[in-house]
């Protein structure tokens, strides 16, 4: 598609090809967010599987759905809206790599690892942005988010077939302390002892000695299991009990979301384990982050966290037993088998 690329959530969508987290515009639409246009024939449960049906089509048709589009447009900056513009822009050269892109994508919004060099690829996108990581980043990092973000994508789509194709990435920089940190992370979840529930679509892990460092990340929890939530709890050196809840993507993405049963409300709950918590004291304090976003947690603990935290800062000990906190988790999922209908459109 010989079109500009763009990434500006105040670009204007009307007239324009959007794809992942672009809506409410007129014209194609390539997503799987809430709320997405996708043909039905285009539709897949990540953004760039669609964008790979549409690279599919061959030229003339894709001219045909893409008719009156000044731009490829997407509202944001992440690893399955990277690689669904690259599938987009540039049709012949991504097929190839079919199953790499599908896997890196699914790293980035659904925080698997379906193999090292899927995680690696995403860590590269997602840092390739970041002044902290990226020297990229770095000569770009006076300018407006919408600017560097749109350079850097278009300077990484037009390396992304080089990168595909290295027998080894390169930017080592960007993604072997992702890659390093995961390979602890599943090691220790060896360790705990792990409980399915899948009534509740819900897997437990509990340690039986203090985790090292802020315990399991994003990805090798939802690597582990197919549940869309997890419950994580670990002794402390400090005492009590740390310990984490968190819903995944799978229940909020499109098709996917309507096999998975309504979430939980989260700040209920957080109501609730402070009740029957016997320190809370300010600053600490069972904490839930709106269930509305696309991956929200909660925990016990100081009220900054990210959004989509891999390893949280934030947890603190509770004094409750793991068997307090997991009956209460539990109770909150019961008689809960209906599609989720609370999801607005949050960035991931």
């Amino acid at each position: 598609m010989e079109l500009p690329v763009r990434i500006d959530p105040a670009q204007p969508m009307s007239g324009n090809l959007t794809v992942d987290g672009a809506w409410g515009a007129d014209g194609l639409n390539l997503s799987h967010w809430p709320g997405n246009t996708t043909p039905p024939d285009l539709v897949h449960e990540l953004s760039t599987g669609s964008a790979l049906y549409f690279a599919e089509l061959g030229d003339a048709e894709r001219q045909r759905r893409a008719q009156g589009a000044g731009a490829i447009i997407n509202n944001h900056y992440d690893t399955d809206g990277v690689l669904a513009l690259f599938a987009t822009r540039f049709p012949t050269q991504a097929l190839p790599f079919r199953e790499a892109l599908l896997e890196a994508a699914a790293a980035g919004d659904y925080f698997t690892a379906p193999n090292e060099r899927a995680l690696a690829l995403d860590a590269l996108i997602t840092r390739f942005v970041d002044p902290a990581y990226s020297r990229a980043a770095r000569a770009l990092a006076a300018k407006p988010d919408a600017e560097r973000y749109t350079k850097l994508a278009n300077q990484l789509l037009a390396e992304l077939p080089d990168l595909l194709a290295a027998e080894a990435l390169p930017m080592e920089e960007l993604w072997l302390p992702v890659v390093e940190r995961y390979r602890s992370d599943r090691a220790q979840l060896e360790s705990a002892l792990r409980q399915e529930q899948p009534v509740r679509d819900l897997c437990v892990f509990t340690a039986m000695s203090p985790w090292s460092s802020d315990g399991p990340g994003r990805h090798a929890l939802f690597e582990a299991t197919e549940c869309d939530r997890v419950l994580v709890m670990a002794p402390t050196d400090q005492g009590g009990v740390s310990a984490r809840l968190i819903l995944s993507t799978r229940s909020w993405f499109e098709p996917i979301c309507k096999q998975r049963m309504a979430r939980p409300n989260l700040n209920q709950l957080a109501d609730k384990l402070n009740q029957l918590d016997p320190t809370p004291a300010s600053p600490l304090a069972w904490r839930a982050q709106k269930i509305t976003g696309a991956s929200p947690e909660l925990w016990f603990g100081t009220a900054e966290l990210d959004s989509f935290a891999e390893h949280s800062t934030a947890l603190r000990p509770s004094a409750l037993t793991p068997v307090a906190i997991r009956q209460a988790v539990e109770a909150s999922l019961e008689n809960r088998a209906v599609t989720p209908t609370d999801r607005s459109p949050e960035p991931t």
